[in-house]
């Protein structure tokens, strides 16, 4: 089954998002994927089993709140999936404490991510972590990951309501 449509699948059995999120990461040679959506409070962040622990440090010891990887690739003005090694180098990432004191110490340290506008009007994030030691995620991987994703993004919407 192609992951578009296990995605459509996870609107009526959300309980499938995390592997679907990891089938999407393995394919990059990324250790989990991470979906945000700021404008729910009751579940605004949903994570495959890779970056599960990741992120539930991230949110619980207030990373998400000034993070400086996200300000900066929410500001780029692009469309479809882009790395953060693409737009920072890594003395500016040695530079920001979410790189050098919470994502380098636990083995990451690349990331290619993606916003979607979803019809709800909420904007739903994705984020595909790899481990620093792999290097960052491909060109050709980038394109894959923003072909799946932007024709499914009323999915997204669908997955937040029920």
């Amino acid at each position: 089954m192609l992951i578009e449509d296990d995605i459509y699948e996870a609107v009526f059995l959300p309980d499938r998002l995390p592997s679907i999120l990891h089938r999407m990461a393995v394919s990059v040679d990324a250790e989990g994927t991470l979906l945000v959506n700021p404008s729910n409070p009751k579940v605004p962040w949903i994570a495959s089993d890779g970056v599960r622990r990741l992120y539930g440090d991230f949110f619980e010891q207030g990373w998400a709140y000034d993070n400086a990887r996200t300000h900066a690739l929410l500001n780029i003005p692009h469309q479809g999936f882009m790395s953060d090694a693409q737009h920072m180098s890594n003395d500016w990432m040695a530079q920001q404490s979410i790189y050098r004191d919470f994502l380098w110490i636990r083995g990451f340290g690349y990331a290619a991510g993606t916003k979607i506008k979803v019809p709800s009007g909420d904007t739903i994030i994705f984020s595909v972590e790899k481990r620093r030691d792999l290097g960052p995620v491909q060109q050709r991987d980038l394109g894959a990951r923003s072909r799946i994703c932007q024709p499914i993004s009323p999915a997204f919407s669908c997955i937040w309501r029920n």
